[in-house]
């Protein structure tokens, strides 16, 4: 069975391949002096570095600066800089929001927060269950979906019973076709078809089911845009 690195490499080398030609990882000497400044680091999140920590072209696109080259300099050698116990700082946010990016020793989830003299832990916002599944889910909606010629995102919001039959109807709509790539965990899904992609992703605790498509052809993607907005917008307005 494939661990969850080389599950998104597969995925990678199918459809985007070109991206593995500008992955660079992070050095052992790099990712020892993270660890060295921030604790022991999970062996998922010491993967990716050891694949991708120094160039991710879709963490890029999050405009995360994510290096350990980065964390140390900008975070962990800032003076007066604290992160706060429990948590590892793995992205610093570029674009103006202040919402960085961190996993929680706990249970690994990873969850954003914005920095104000201390994540506030009552503010955090759960990304995804697992680093593996952050990362599924930012290739999703950075680079996958978007690598197609037609595609779209959705997002909608229901209470359990209502999200809950969104999956279940992607899933049987997805069922009716060949799917070579599928991926799961508990919070996200990609669906890799031959001529088509949906990812799935439902922040853990939150109400919102956020959707990607992205097809080669018109007539794919005219069926699933139709779905979408027509018989799954019944379930509750896109958000």
């Amino acid at each position: 069975m494939l661990n969850a690195h080389e599950q998104l490499r597969a995925v990678i080398l199918r459809y985007t391949p070109t991206m593995l030609d500008v992955v660079s990882p992070a050095s052992p000497p790099e990712i020892s002096r993270l660890a060295a400044a921030a604790g022991a680091l999970p062996e998922s999140y010491r993967d990716f570095l050891g694949w991708m920590g120094n160039t991710c072209p879709f963490l890029d696109a999050e405009e995360l600066a994510y290096s350990p080259q980065d964390l140390c300099e900008l975070v962990y050698d800032e003076p007066g800089l604290t992160v706060p116990d429990g948590f590892i700082w793995i992205g610093i946010d570029q674009s103006g929001a202040e919402f960085n990016v961190f996993i929680r020793r706990t249970d690994d989830a990873v969850v954003r927060a914005g920095y104000y003299r201390g994540v506030k832990l009552d503010k955090l916002l759960i990304e995804n269950t697992s680093i593996a599944s952050f990362l599924l889910t930012s290739y999703v909606r950075k680079t996958l979906a978007p690598s197609h010629p037609l595609h779209f995102s959705a997002a909608f919001q229901g209470d359990e019973q209502r999200t809950g039959e969104l999956w279940s109807r992607v899933h049987e709509a997805c069922s009716h076709f060949e799917i070579p790539y599928r991926v799961d965990y508990p919070d996200s899904r990609l669906y890799g078809g031959n001529e088509f992609v949906i990812g799935v992703h439902q922040r853990p605790t939150s109400s919102v089911v956020n959707l990607h498509f992205g097809a080669v052809e018109r007539a794919q993607y005219e069926v699933w845009y139709d779905l979408v907005y027509a018989r799954w917008r019944l379930l509750n307005m896109p958000a």
